[in-house]
């Protein structure tokens, strides 16, 4: 099984004589634009030329949980091109997605935290990028966004109504604290934030104008992002 460790709206108008209005931040997503982006080990800029040409994206569920095993079938799969920006459309699986949502699964890990309501479902949705020819996973892959040097890793998750979530929860003696509100039912990014080496904060995003990137570490693993 592929281990998946470990998100959205900031608002801005657009100024123009339409008055056409972006994602305010009580809006869950609808698409995501994407880019490829290459790392090495340290999350130092590589060239995406070292990637195939063509290759496939998909998105695994670890339902009821941010951390742990996907399932086996993936929730969507679509042909990528490495150079040319390309979208996910969440209403290409919005009318099977709640079929992979579960209740917070409780392990001894994660006792801490509370999810309110308790009944809210929701499912991580995990990346993976895999070769066309013999569908052979590419290095360890996330969702990402760039600052300067700073790679800000991201989270995306389904949940099935407005919820809070906090706590922590600690895997490989890594703590992740949550600090959640998601004011609508839909699909959101999740900011996961370095306070220090052992402990990353994860919280809801905002709307941002920046692009997004799947960015593919090579020759070992994305740290929180997968």
């Amino acid at each position: 099984m592929r281990r998946c460790y470990g998100l959205l709206l900031c608002c801005l108008l657009a100024a123009c004589s339409s008055q056409q209005t972006e994602p305010s931040h009580t809006t869950a997503l609808e698409i995501l634009p994407l880019s490829f982006s290459v790392l090495d080990e340290q999350h130092r800029p590589l060239s995406r030329y070292l990637l195939p040409e063509q290759m496939i994206l998909t998105l695994a569920a670890i339902p009821g949980s941010f951390t742990g095993d996907a399932v086996a079938e993936s929730v969507m799969g679509i042909e990528v091109d490495r150079d040319r920006i390309f979208v996910l459309d969440f209403s290409d699986i919005r009318a099977e997605i709640n079929s992979y949502s579960r209740p917070l699964q409780v392990t001894d890990s994660n006792r801490d935290l509370q999810l309110e309501p308790a009944d809210t479902r929701f499912v991580r949705l995990g990346t993976f990028v895999m070769t066309t020819e013999k569908y052979a996973q590419i290095g360890a892959t996330g969702i990402s966004q760039r600052e300067g040097e700073d790679v800000n890793w991201q989270m995306l998750a389904y949940f099935d109504r407005p919820c809070r979530l906090t706590g922590s929860s600690w895997q490989g003696g890594e703590r992740m604290e949550y600090d959640l509100e998601i004011p609508a039912a839909g699909f959101w990014l999740l900011n996961t934030i370095d306070t220090d080496e052992n402990h990353h904060k994860v919280v809801a995003a905002g709307y941002q104008r920046q692009q997004h990137h799947i960015s593919v570490v090579l020759n070992g693993l994305a740290g929180m992002s997968i």
